[in-house]
């Protein structure tokens, strides 16, 4: 099933209305007694500072200390930095974020009150440490953020749409996943996307590559927040920025194992049709976000496993024996509600069973993943028939991402009846666990890259902690993040421009994370056993989508 461009504009809409436009929480970090060593401006990168005296605010700059005094230059507040200047420290505090009030500035600021007889100027100010009261640092609530998610009813549109509306918002309510990645514009920090999808156990730990269109360095650093958003707990092993200088008529991409590719000339597929029969060349040739959702039932595709895909038929240049398929696809919110559900099962024993699960040898664990079609799997067909290539690992489900996978197209290539030379790509992946926006191959070349691979230049936790040592390099020493609302930024300093190159930036990290869960009820064995089977994971998600079908027919036929 596809939903239709205008539709999927309305649902999206409602869907993301708590998401842009309220419901979003902050709370307060106070801190009281400042020494020196907890204003130092270096600790602060990235964040807004501001500092009070009596009913009076202003921003800082140029802050210099000394052994009794806090001196700073001080500046009128704009108004996006007037919004929470009266807060409480003691609850949750609501803000609104979206394209007709984005207030989100609020959490990228840091508050300092004085009282008592200061010196203020037109453009300065100063303080004995005697005089600054407390500092007070705005982080999200996500738990409360996260409870207080409303569902809208939708009324006109039909009983499809509304189902899967529902579905989303069920997904939405339980969502967990993994590290938020965040980058800095100078005036605010934006969601770039999210890494190491998937990693959810130590043997799972993996290299990830998340490109960044569109950054630009702001006062010659590139500026990068990573942060724990869910009840989970975070290992960084490594981060590091990658500053790729090409050619002006290229892109480029990173593939999972870390190769650069650039992207010259993409062509998107002649024919793109679905396990079910559905058309959707039309569908997949742009990346505008109407989307193929791999939720046909099995009445349409015939799989009993509810296994989904999409057979992509492409054009090949002569004498072209390789590919780049370059797909624009994230995770569903569903597959992510799938997955915990599945965990559930295990009850009380679930932390000893992640115990377990990151000391088996991720082979195993890549092959059970696999095994239930929980990536984008994908095949080439040959003459004996479709022959596995790769997988792409999981991108999270929060925002789209560009992906590129290297394709050996020696076996596929066949002369059609015109003499054009073509391949068959099929994608394949469980009901619902992906949602493709975009498929397209390039058959050109790679052209030469200098690729610049920096360390961060400074990294620092939301408590002001230097933890640049624990994120730089690959090694046994790892940065966690153990708590909902953990953050580290990290600056890199901005390499000079090449002549006659194109620039783009992408984003290396390393680490896995897991999930704090606490299940009551003992262990289900019969259940878990079940899921050893290939194709289980897809079954059940079915399953779970026509149970919440079946509940909202039945509703509908008893509110008539």
């Amino acid at each position: 099933m596809r939903v239709d461009k205008s539709i999927m504009s309305i649902l999206l809409i409602l869907v993301f209305l708590n998401l842009t436009t309220g419901c979003y929480y902050y709370k307060v970090n106070t801190k009281k007694d400042l020494v020196p060593e907890d204003v130092r401006w270096e600790d602060f990168s990235g964040k807004y500072l501001i500092i009070h005296h009596g009913d009076s605010a202003w921003q800082m700059s140029r802050i210099s200390i000394d052994s009794t005094s806090l001196h700073c230059s001080i500046s009128a507040l704009p108004d996006n930095h007037k919004m929470y200047l009266k807060t409480n420290p003691e609850n949750s505090n609501r803000y609104i974020k979206g394209e007709a009030g984005n207030e989100g500035n609020v959490l990228d600021e840091v508050h300092i009150y004085t009282s008592g007889p200061v010196s203020i100027t037109d453009t300065s100010l100063s303080a004995d440490f005697s005089r600054l009261d407390r500092m007070e640092i705005y982080i999200p609530d996500t738990k409360k953020t996260g409870t207080s998610v409303a569902v809208p009813i939708l009324i006109v549109l039909g009983a499809a749409t509304v189902v899967f509306f529902i579905i989303v918002i069920i997904a939405l309510a339980t969502k967990s996943s993994c590290p938020y990645v965040y980058t800095y514009n100078g005036d605010s920090y934006n969601f770039a996307g999210e890494i190491y999808s998937g990693a959810i156990y130590s043997s799972l730990e993996r290299n990830d590559y998340l490109p960044l269109p569109g950054f630009e360095p702001y006062q010659d650093n590139y500026t990068i927040k990573i942060a724990n958003q869910l009840p989970e707990i975070q290992y960084i092993n490594q981060a590091e920025l990658w500053v790729v200088n090409h050619p002006e008529n290229t892109a480029v991409l990173a593939d999972k194992q870390g190769v650069v590719h650039t992207l010259k000339s993409l062509k998107a597929p002649v024919k793109a049709i679905s396990a079910g029969g559905t058309d959707l060349a039309v569908l997949l040739s742009e990346k505008d976000h109407q989307l193929f959702f791999f939720n046909e039932e099995p009445s349409v595709t015939g799989d009993t496993s509810a296994i989904n895909g999409v057979e992509l038929t492409f054009d090949v240049p002569p004498g072209q024996e390789t590919g780049k398929l370059v797909l624009n696809a994230k995770n569903s919110f569903w597959g992510d509600h799938i997955f915990g559900e599945f965990t559930k099962y295990f009850g009380n024993r679930y932390g000893a069973w992640i115990k377990k699960q990151g000391k088996l040898p991720p082979d195993k664990q890549i092959q059970w993943k696999k095994d239930q079609a929980f990536p984008l799997m994908v095949y080439l067909e040959t003459a004996d028939g479709w022959q596995f290539v790769d997988y792409y690992d999981m991108a999270g489900p929060l925002a789209f991402r560009e992906m590129v996978m290297p394709v050996d197209l020696t076996d596929g290539l066949k002369n059609d009846r015109d003499s054009i030379s073509r391949v068959r790509i099929k994608i394949e992946t469980g009901f619902m666990f992906w949602e493709l926006d975009y498929a397209a191959m390039d058959f050109a070349s790679d052209t030469l890259t200098d690729i610049l691979k920096i360390d961060p230049s400074s990294a620092t936790s939301e408590s002001g902690k230097d933890v640049k040592e624990s994120i730089a390099g690959d090694d046994s020493e790892y940065y966690v993040q153990p708590k909902t609302g953990n953050e580290v930024v990290l600056d890199f300093k901005c390499p000079p421009e090449q002549q006659g190159m194109k620039k783009s930036v992408i984003f290396h990290t390393k680490g896995y994370y897991t999930h704090v869960r606490d299940y009551n009820g003992p262990l289900d064995m019969e259940q878990i056993q079940a899921f050893r089977r290939p194709g289980k994971l897809s079954e059940f998600s079915l399953e779970r989508f026509l149970e919440v079908k079946e509940s909202y027919t039945m509703k509908s036929s008893g509110d008539k």
